[in-house]
């Protein structure tokens, strides 16, 4: 379980301080939300955030990686977003949530912290430019959830992957495959023993070839094909 740090936390605050949304603010601003922060570290597998739980506090993720997870009325588990510190997780909900839309798990140890919910929009509310960056991010979160849910719910496993190895490939360049692939299943919203279904069929069809943790595209026109691009 994640746990309160007590320790220096020097570095924490530089790390803070360069948040891209709240570097635009003045300094005196971030002073004001530092001093309410609480510090805290996690390993891998802990949980920031849980769905459906009240949005009463902001999580600045300070260093680490993260994963955004939401589970559908089905069941199904679908990744709406990938964080990588430093940065602000979840902007959406600083703008019209009363619960927090999925939860929000460590991919690696990390430090991060949490702010009063309220100081933070008050804080961005009086800054035009953390104004601004704020409402940038969002519509590119709300864009990527929208995204995903289109892609969980209308196309088939092998054409969500079919589509995140065009997007990712580069001409002759094989595509390492994220370890451990639970990780890229949750992305695409699917199980790994259906990720690995997915990609034996498409290499069965000679449109990939699977090396161990990497892949390379074979036959990227029909790849396309399948990926509904």
């Amino acid at each position: 379980m994640p746990s309160a740090v007590s320790t220096d936390t020097t570095d924490a605050r530089s790390i803070f301080d360069r948040v891209p949304l709240l570097a635009a603010m003045p300094r005196s601003a971030r002073d004001e939300l530092w001093s309410r922060a609480r510090i805290r570290t996690g390993d891998r597998g802990d949980v920031l955030v849980l769905q459906g739980t009240p949005t009463d506090f902001v999580h600045v993720l300070l260093t680490g990686e993260a994963t955004s997870i939401c589970v559908t009325g089905a069941g199904r588990s679908v990744a709406l977003a990938r964080w990588l510190a430093p940065t602000v997780i979840d902007k959406v909900t600083m703008f019209s949530e009363a619960q927090h839309p999925a939860s929000v798990s460590i991919d690696t140890a990390a430090i991060w912290c949490t702010l009063p919910f309220a100081a933070v929009r008050s804080a961005i509310a009086t800054n035009p430019a953390a104004q601004q960056h704020a409402l940038a991010n969002v519509t590119v979160e709300a864009r990527s959830a929208r995204d995903s849910f289109v892609d969980a719910a209308v196309r088939s496993s092998t054409a969500r992957l079919a589509r995140w190895l065009v997007i990712s490939m580069d001409v002759g360049v094989p595509i390492t495959l994220p370890s451990p692939q639970e990780r890229l299943a949750l992305q695409l919203g699917m199980t790994r023993v259906t990720l690995n279904r997915a990609l034996h069929s498409l290499a069965r069809r000679e449109l990939i070839k699977i090396d161990r943790s990497s892949v390379l595209v074979l036959d990227l026109i029909h790849l396309r094909t399948v990926a509904e691009l």
